[in-house]
């Protein structure tokens, strides 16, 4: 029964020994607390979950703070070796508390960037147009006004509203017709930047006008083309296209499209034919939108070329064709020689037809010349060949107006 005792006040003494000791030295545990203000995480020589942990005591503590996107560490609240450190540490000597403190980072503001063009220079009358980008270089949204000013004096304007990176374009159009002439200095502005351009507005230009001069024509015969030559002018300030038209007395006979640059100039040409005509004076007018000239010409008579032929023998014969009276020179070609040139007082033509002609068509072409060496008449002549035994018949037809035989 004593041994019992015994053994059970040792036990005691032990269990209050401890308890004294204990009580003596202080807990051997501490208990770290956290908390976060704003956006972020601490780290405890690593991640840490929960809002508090036992540590034993005594130990230093190495702390970070871990900003979230778009925040930033500000300070420590608690007893730490650094508050505006974000890596500090904490000596563990007794339960502590620490806050880690985060704000947001401040973002730019708005910002708008304009740029500019135009379409200067530009006629006094029509519009300037101004064609206008806008972008929001900063980094929140905002909402400006954009100005158009014209030598300082407000134009325009229209309000923008731009989320950060977004842009806009989009266009002024400015009324130029009370506006003097010369240059402007032109300007895109927002709250934050702006951008000047010259511009000018010009005198209008004189539209195409074509000017119609008709140089020359000839005199012709009946039976020969009437040619004219004009010379179309464009005497305005600007390109032009324009039908030029050609009138025999109140007919109108041919038409050609020309188109023409301001200054320039161009040389055309009318023919028609003077069949069926009679002899006399006649007018011709040659006309643009803008001008006309009328000239008077003369057609004469139709002058008749004789024919004759002379047997030469051996299968060759002579043709002869006299020339009128009125003439000085003439020269006449078939297709197979070059021309030949004689004077009135040879008042034959010659030619010789060798055998393999007959049976063919052949075309001759004959001109007639007074003393200045101005045609006078231009003739045609279809000349067939026909050889029988006893018979040579040369059939002459004038722009197939008939013709004559001559037999032997």
């Amino acid at each position: 029964m004593k041994r019992r005792i015994l053994t059970i006040s040792i036990v005691v003494f032990i269990a209050l020994l401890v308890v004294g000791c204990d009580s003596f030295y202080g807990p051997r545990s501490m208990v770290l607390a956290w908390d976060v203000q704003g956006q972020g995480t601490i780290q405890l020589d690593g991640p840490v979950e929960g809002e508090k942990l036992e540590i034993e005591k005594g130990t230093i503590v190495d702390l970070k703070a871990v900003p979230a996107d778009g925040w930033e560490f500000k300070k420590w609240i608690g007893d730490v070796k650094d508050a505006y450190s974000e890596e500090t540490s904490i000596l563990m000597g007794e339960n502590k508390e620490i806050t880690a403190v985060f704000e947001p980072i401040p973002l730019d503001p708005a910002e708008f960037k304009v740029s500019a063009t135009t379409n200067s220079p530009v006629t006094v009358g029509d519009d300037l147009e101004v064609n206008v980008n806008v972008k929001n270089i900063g980094e929140e949204w905002g909402e400006q006004e954009i100005y158009l000013l014209l030598d300082g004096s407000k134009e325009d304007s229209r309000v923008v509203s731009l989320e950060k990176g977004e842009s806009i374009s989009f266009s002024f159009y400015l009324d130029t017709s009370e506006k003097s002439l010369g240059e402007y200095d032109l300007e895109v502005s927002s709250e934050d930047d702006s951008e000047k351009i010259t511009v000018e507005f010009l005198r209008r230009l004189d539209p195409a006008n074509f000017k119609i001069s008709i140089t020359d024509t000839n005199s012709p015969n009946i039976g020969d083309d009437l040619e004219v030559n004009v010379n179309v002018k464009n005497i305005g300030e600007e390109w032009g296209e324009q039908e030029i038209e050609f009138f025999f007395s109140s007919e109108k006979k041919d038409s050609k499209t020309v188109s023409l640059d301001a200054g320039s100039m161009e040389q055309i040409s009318f023919q028609i034919e003077t069949f069926g005509k009679s002899p006399g004076e006649y007018w011709i007018k040659v006309s643009s939108e803008d001008d006309s000239e009328k000239v008077t010409v003369e057609i004469g008579e139709k002058i008749d070329i004789s024919f004759t032929y002379e047997d030469l023998g051996a299968g060759k014969y002579l043709f002869i064709g006299s020339i009128p009276e009125n003439a000085k020179y003439w020269e006449w070609k078939f297709p197979s020689e070059s021309f030949w040139w004689g004077y009135a007082d040879e008042n034959e033509i010659e030619y010789q037809f060798p055998e393999e002609y007959f049976g063919e068509t052949e075309l001759i072409k004959l001109r007639i010349l007074d003393d200045s060496e101005e045609q006078i008449g231009t003739f045609k002549k279809e000349i067939l060949i026909e050889y029988t035994k006893n018979t040579v018949t040369l059939k002459v037809s004038i722009e197939g107006e008939g013709g004559v035989e001559l037999k032997k």
